[in-house]
């Protein structure tokens, strides 16, 4: 007998690990709208929404697999032939996921281009600057590890191999300064366009989770007008500018700051969780996919439950009325089958309980906890002053008393705890619209009671 596949793997982002689940939705067709997207995306949506893994998944269908040496693992000639016998090249045909129906599409771009992972998500608390420096060395160090071969390879000069090691190093790459930070990701690009003679694709993942972890414990708006500059600049020399060594990037996290905060660069596009865009259905899951989930003989779910289920988890509607659903959740009524609050303590904003006291916003909390609609105004690009903003707030509650700042609104409909009321919304062409909305279903329903 075959062993029974897992519900789901909650703890690791690794597409290869994901596959093998019963819980497993097949998204490949991301990949196209990737490649058809040129330049650099920003993808954002609320925690547990299938970020982690995506990326994880492009990796695995752009990366030129290699040995210890650096050599390429297919007998390919990637200029010429298609990549048809790597490990990823027979994960994905044996899974028979529906990217590789695209023949064309496999051909051209299966297996063929280095890829850079960075890795942003903060798990501790940053309290001071210097601790942010240390943080964003470790991101660009853990980005090096993944290329080890570059070591000795005979495409870099000595002083790019020396510089190499530096960073690659678990020692050294501690005594790297702000400097070598802002550049380290581009040098990497550099590193791997010589050795593969071919453009590198760039993830960065959890792009803003460094705020909500420096966010209410740094000593000043000052520092963390600093933390986040860094962080731009470490991104944004990456791709902004590099189209000699990069011939595209997908940055994910959950809001658009601090990228949008700074000039530099507003040459990326972003998708915003819940407009209409062709990468809406990728992230979280669709009433179609759910449908299928739910039905499966493995689950043998309860009728009643999946019709308690539908109302938890579903309700996030884009701005036309394309439902949506919270895949962490699901997965894990999938896995228990009882419907409970799964995703709120991954979406939980420290200090709000205090704000939602305030006079001013406590009106609006009560109408939206009584399932009531309220307007409100939502910007496309929240910029470092919002965050400050809400850090003044979030911190010193009292001096909201008669304040308004549209980021908490914002940043509350970025987390997920609110979603469109789809009334003949238009599609907004300018970047700040009036829109209504509502607390999206029953789950985030009762975590907002308990702030109240």
């Amino acid at each position: 007998l075959a062993a029974r596949k897992p519900v789901f793997r909650f703890s690791t982002s690794d597409y290869r690990k994901i596959l093998q689940t019963t819980g497993f939705v097949d998204k490949t067709l991301l990949i196209k709208t990737i490649i058809d997207k040129p330049g650099v995306s920003l993808i954002t949506a609320p925690p547990k929404f299938g970020k982690s893994t995506n990326l994880d998944m492009l990796r695995k269908f752009f990366e030129i697999e290699v040995d210890n040496e650096g050599n390429s693992k297919t007998s390919a000639n990637l200029t010429l032939e298609p990549v048809l016998d790597t490990n990823n090249y027979k994960l994905f045909v044996t899974n028979n996921l529906k990217i590789t129906e695209n023949k064309t599409l496999m051909e051209e771009h299966f297996g063929k281009t280095p890829v850079i992972s960075a890795d942003f998500k903060c798990l501790n608390v940053v309290k001071t600057f210097d601790e942010a420096v240390e943080f964003f060395k470790n991101v660009i160090h853990n980005a090096f590890k993944q290329h080890e071969y570059l070591l000795g390879s005979q495409f870099l000069s000595n002083h790019q191999q020396v510089f190499f090691e530096r960073w690659w190093n678990d020692t050294s790459y501690k005594e790297m300064n702000k400097q070598h930070i802002t550049h380290g990701l581009r040098l990497l690009s550099v590193y791997l366009y010589k050795h593969f003679s071919r453009k590198v694709f760039v993830t960065i993942d959890d792009h803003d989770s460094i705020i909500a972890q420096s966010m209410y414990d740094v000593k000043s708006a000052e520092k963390l007008r600093k933390i986040i500059a860094l962080s731009t600049s470490m991104i944004g020399t990456v791709l902004k500018n590099n189209d000699i060594f990069v011939k595209g990037g997908l940055i994910t996290g959950v809001s658009d700051i601090p990228l949008f905060g700074f000039s530099d660069l507003n040459s990326i596009v972003t998708y915003g969780f819940l407009k209409e865009h062709e990468f809406l259905n990728y992230y979280g899951f669709t009433q179609e996919e759910v449908k299928v989930l739910f039905e499966k003989p493995e689950f043998n779910l309860d009728p009643g439950e999946i019709k308690k289920a539908h109302e938890a988890y579903n309700g996030y509607q884009s701005v036309r009325g394309k439902k949506i659903y919270n895949m962490y959740s699901v997965l894990r009524f999938l896995k228990t089958g009882q419907v409970k609050t799964y995703w709120a303590k991954f979406a939980s904003v420290k200090k709000l309980r205090g704000v939602f006291k305030i006079p001013a916003f406590k009106q609006y909390i009560d109408k939206l906890a009584s399932g009531k609609t309220i307007s409100i105004v939502i910007t496309d690009k929240l910029t470092v002053e919002d965050v400050i903003d809400l850090r003044n707030l979030l911190l010193r509650p009292q001096v909201g008393i008669n304040y308004w700042p549209a980021a908490l609104f914002n940043f509350l409909f970025k987390l997920g705890y609110l979603t469109y009321m789809p009334q003949d919304q238009k599609q907004p062409s300018i970047s700040v619209q009036q829109v209504t909305v509502k607390i999206p279903n029953s789950e985030v329903m009762e975590y907002v009671e308990k702030l109240r």
